[in-house]
């Protein structure tokens, strides 16, 4: 599965059974969210989530969501409302298929949502790592934030272990 080529488009709503199928081999506990939650999201803000698929089936997706960076979206929500002041584009979920991982499909996933921050002329990225996939978004250079008590009461939504970052753009 890691030789084929990988090709990155919008995700439609005929792609989140396969999207629940890979998040549910990506994530334990209270993580993962039901079809309604995600469907939510991708009504709200369907061109900032994507798909990517080789030839045969879906290896992985991104849910992102122009959002305020004083809350992450509450977890598992059966609704999505875009904030009327946005000021970043908030990753909420990018997962991989086991099968293709530790080749270039997250970061493909994570590439196809840099030009949405010229689209929607924002100039920082915030997502909360889950699961110690904090190092990864290291890599793409993100950094922990430090959060107030709002934040982190939503943020224990997402498990013991989530950290809350954030990735400036240059102007």
């Amino acid at each position: 599965m890691k030789n084929a080529i990988t090709v990155v488009r919008p995700m439609q709503e005929s792609d989140l059974s396969e999207v629940l199928r890979i998040q549910a081999a990506s994530y334990a506990g209270d993580i993962p969210e039901s079809r309604a939650s995600l469907t939510a999201k991708l009504l709200a803000a369907p061109t900032s989530c994507f798909v990517a698929h080789d030839e045969r089936q879906l290896l992985g997706y991104v849910f992102a969501l122009p959002w305020s960076s004083g809350a992450p979206p509450a977890l598992n929500s059966p609704d999505c409302l875009i904030p009327s002041v946005i000021d970043c584009l908030y990753v909420h979920d990018l997962a991989v298929d086991p099968g293709a991982r530790g080749g270039e499909v997250a970061r493909s996933l994570f590439v196809s949502l840099l030009p949405l921050l010229d689209q929607f002329k924002l100039n920082r990225m915030f997502l909360t790592a889950v699961q110690n996939s904090s190092s990864f978004w290291q890599k793409q250079g993100f950094v922990p934030v430090q959060t107030s008590e709002g934040i982190d009461d939503k943020l224990r939504t997402y498990g013991a272990d989530a950290v809350y970052m954030c990735r400036l753009t240059s102007d």
